[in-house]
């Protein structure tokens, strides 16, 4: 039996998720295509590596031939402390601001693709925030929303 060579195809794809500090996240999607296509994941368009993948945070897990999953243990936020600067023709004056930069948010992104084309799903971690001890900071409260989700593709060659 001859089997047919098939462009990457999504039979579902990642959904957009709500976290808090200390969850565990999972992106799940189902592929198909012929050959077997391979998986990438991205988040903010900065691979996924093998460092991050070895941190014990980040599983790509893959079940049976078509499900696809990455998992992300212990989603983590951070506060970090941001300078602005304004610049005027005779001074320059500095200000301060606490901000809070979630480090595990943002646009994930699935990558997959053959010798007969590639395709893309998004899918948005938004990471709830908490007020900080001084509740001064209506930044550290309420969450951060980043990209948004999607899919786009391209067969580079017909069968």
């Amino acid at each position: 039996m001859r089997v047919r060579k098939a462009p990457p195809k999504f039979y579902s794809t990642p959904h957009n998720k709500i976290a808090e500090p200390g969850e565990t996240v999972r992106f799940r999607c189902n592929v198909g295509g012929h050959p077997s296509p391979k998986v990438t994941w991205d988040r903010d368009n900065i691979a996924i590596k093998a460092d991050d993948l070895t941190s014990s945070r980040f599983r790509i897990i893959e079940e049976n031939d078509d499900v696809r999953i990455l998992e992300i243990r212990n989603v983590i936020s951070e506060v970090n402390r941001l300078t602005f600067s304004f610049c005027f023709p005779t001074c320059c004056n500095v200000f301060y601001s606490h901000c809070v930069r979630f480090k595990d948010a943002g646009l994930y992104r699935i990558t997959v693709e053959n010798e007969l084309g590639r395709i893309q799903a998004n899918a948005r971690l938004d990471i709830l925030g908490r007020a900080g001890s001084s509740g001064r900071s209506p930044a550290t409260s309420g969450f951060v929303r980043s990209g948004s989700s999607g899919i786009s593709g391209a067969t580079s060659k017909k069968i």
